[in-house]
Order: structure tokens, then sequence, then C-alpha cells
């Protein structure tokens, strides 16, 4: 029965988590590393490794589930198992492909001021909560599309999956923006840093739209690529416009969400999260498909206008604290977080010309 299923699930879901903790802890040290690497503006180490692994670890999965070889595999326990055997390995390779290109990593005689400590937590704790607080609201939303049903939930998941899937560009951007508005700041250049900005927003909207056209296309083809069911695929060839149409504006939520941790400003990103997606989506979303019922049969339609309109919140707010930022007055603030002497002057009038970016580039790369 349903009880019966949901507790298979449950208990399934229980033993995924027990088998997975093994790879948390060489997961922690392998985005600190390369996080470290990308702030020196090393990317090459990682992109090599990453993509290796990623056949890795498609080809750990399907040896540790269905087995080989005349072995009959583990099955349900081998996929967490494939996965800790890839973070492991990745994590190895990394360092291994470091050494020896000579890129030494700060692991020994590095001293922690209490200053640098202060910068660090202002800097870790409100990033943590804007994390938090989105991964809560998206948790949230699963849960009211579970009490939807099946159909409804295995959609649900399928749209997340589509939408972070054709995101995925979308985060290679924005990391590389924060990291270069974050060396233009503390290069006392705060016009190549609203510049990279204005770049951003361009770029993002570009990417945005481009996403939500595939996924009109592709209404009919995106279900089948995490489902079988013809009820979910339906489902998901239904509401793919609404997700696509809202997509559209997505470009200026990654892009407000670049230029605040750019410029050293997480606390505004939690806020905005609190404000906007965390308070407005599960409320909206809950109101417009239990109690509103706004789209008929298909109240999932509901409860992704209420994802929507959190967003929308989020983005808003996001914007305008970007938009009222003094870049200036960011460029000293983050030269002082650095710890370093401040150059003669912060240049607010250079044009955002290349010459311009070329100066603030070469200024940057003698600080690193």
């Amino acid at each position: 029965g349903g009880d019966d299923g949901r507790a298979a699930a449950c208990d399934l879901a229980a033993r995924y988590t027990r088998l997975s903790i093994g790879w948390v802890l060489p997961t922690m040290v392998l985005e600190a590393t390369s996080s470290y690497l990308l702030a020196r503006r090393v990317a090459m180490p990682q992109l090599l490794v990453y993509s290796c692994f990623f056949l890795v670890n498609l080809g750990l999965n399907v040896l540790f589930v269905h087995g080989g070889g005349g072995w009959a595999g583990l099955g349900f326990d081998g996929s967490p198992i494939a996965t800790t055997a890839t973070r492991v390995g990745q994590l190895l390779s990394l360092l291994a492909v470091l050494r020896l290109r000579g890129v030494a990593l700060p692991w020994r005689g590095c001293s922690i001021r209490a200053t640098q400590l202060r910068t660090f937590v202002g800097q870790a704790l409100p990033q943590t909560m804007g994390a938090a607080l989105e991964e809560l609201t998206l948790q949230a939303a699963g849960a009211l599309a579970g009490r939807l049903g099946e159909v409804a939930m295995a959609t649900h998941q399928c749209m997340l999956m589509a939408f972070f899937w054709l995101t995925s560009p979308m985060y290679g951007l924005i990391g590389a923006v924060q990291i270069r508005i974050g060396h233009y700041l503390g290069a006392a250049q705060p016009r190549a840093a609203r510049a990279v900005g204005v770049l951003c927003l361009q770029c993002a909207l570009t990417i945005s739209v481009i996403v939500a056209a595939l996924l009109v296309a592709l209404r009919d083809q995106v279900g089948w690529i995490f489902s079988g069911d013809p009820k979910v695929v339906a489902m998901t060839s239904s509401i793919a416009p609404l997700v696509g149409g809202a997509y559209t504006l997505i470009g200026l939520f990654y892009a407000s969400m670049a230029c605040l941790n750019g410029q050293g400003r997480p606390l505004a990103v939690a806020v905005s999260f609190l404000c906007g997606a965390f308070l407005i989506t599960p409320v909206s979303g809950y109101l417009l498909a239990f109690v509103a019922r706004c789209c008929g049969d298909t109240q999932l339609f509901g409860l992704w206008f209420g994802l929507i309109c959190g967003y929308m919140v989020t983005t808003l707010i996001s914007m305008v604290a970007v938009a009222r930022s003094d870049w200036a007055a960011l460029a000293k603030t983050a030269i002082s977080r650095a710890e370093r002497a401040p150059p003669s002057g912060v240049d607010e009038a250079a044009p955002p010309g290349e010459e311009a970016l070329l100066d603030a580039q070469q200024a940057a790369d003698a600080r690193v």
C-alpha cells in the first residue's frame, strides 16, 4: 500500500545517507582546496580532474550497482559507495596534479591572526546562512510537492534536476565574476569592478534566455531524461513553459548574487533569501496550490508560482542592494579587509575600457 511504500522509501533514504557519510570529509577538503585555487586564478587542474572523474563516477556506479564479469554487484548500496570512491579519488588525484605542477597549498607555516579570523567568520557565517535558507526553501517546496502525490513529486524533482543541470554554465560565470570583482576592488579599481558586474549581467541574461528557450523547446523530452513514467513526462511537459518563462529573469538573480558576493557583502545575500525565498515561497506555494487551487487539477503549478514569487522578491532585494553600491567605498573596505597598505588613491574616474581593465588586472596579479 501507500504507507508501506513510503516506509520503504524512508528506509532506503536512511540507508543511503548512512553509506554516504564516507564522502563528506573528502568533499569538504576538495571544496576548500578548489576555492583556494580559484581565488589564485588556478582552474585547469580542477577542470582536468573533475572531467576525468565524471566518467569514473559513471563507470563505478554501473559496476558497483549492476556488477560485471560474473560479479552480481552491490545493488542499491553500490551507488553511495561508488560516490565515496569517486570523491576520495578526486581529492587524491587533485593533490597529485598540484604536486606535479609545483602548486603549493597553505597547509604548513600558516598563522592566523585574530583580525583575519574575525574577517573570515564575518564572511563565512552569512554565506552559510544564505545557503542554508535556500536549501530549506527547496526542501520545503519538495515536502509540499510530496503532498500532491507521487506523480507531482516526481515531476517536481524532474524540473529541479533539469533546472540545475541547465543552470550549470551560470555557476561557472558567477564564480569567475565574484573572484574578478574581489580582485579589482582589492586593486583599488572600483570602475573596473563595476564593469565586470555589468558584463556579468549581460552574460547572465543571455544564458538565461538560451536556457529558457531550451526548456520550452524540449518540454516534451525533458521528462524522459529523468523518468520513464508517461504521467510524469506529461506533467513535466505542461509545466516546462511556466518554468522557462520565469527563467528568462533568472539572469538578474545570478548577476546580483555574483556582485554582492564579489563585493564581500554576503549578509545582503542572506537577507535577500530570508525576506524573499525563505519566507514567501512556502507560504505562497501552499496558499496557491492547496487553498486557492489556482491552477485546476495540476496543483503543482501553484507550487511553482510560489517558488517564482519568492525568488522574484529575493532578486528584487539583491538588485536594489547592488544598485545602491558605493564601489569606491567597497574598494577601500576590500583593501582594509585584506590588511594591505592602501595604494596612492582609489581610481574612481578611470573609464572601464580595455586599458583600465588591463591596468587593474596587472595590479591584481601583483597582489596575489
